[in-house]
């Protein structure tokens, strides 16, 4: 459960190495956000993230997929990683 990041990128969002963070999918059919994630500084491009699945798989849209081939386009999903809110128990 970890995302590697570009060093910069951390550093221009506010994130650490460590810090606990989330990532939505930026694509337009519909809301999906994965959590639980730790951020890990690694030399990856500006503007890019890594991370593994199946635990990322709820962030691929069925639509993003390779027009010749039909294989899905997991290693070019827009993503937004930012610090995960807290979850507030309702009986608390």
């Amino acid at each position: 459960m970890v995302v590697f990041m570009n060093e910069a990128d951390m550093l221009a969002r506010g994130i650490a190495e460590g810090d606990l963070v989330e990532i939505e999918s930026l694509a337009d059919d519909k809301h999906r956000v994965v959590g639980g994630f730790w951020a890990k500084t690694h030399s990856i491009a500006a503007g890019s993230v890594g991370a593994y699945y199946p635990e990322t798989n709820p962030l691929l849209p069925l639509a993003f997929h390779d027009e010749k081939s039909g294989t899905p386009a997991a290693k070019s999903i827009p993503v937004l990683v930012r610090h995960q809110v807290p979850q507030v128990d309702p009986g608390e």
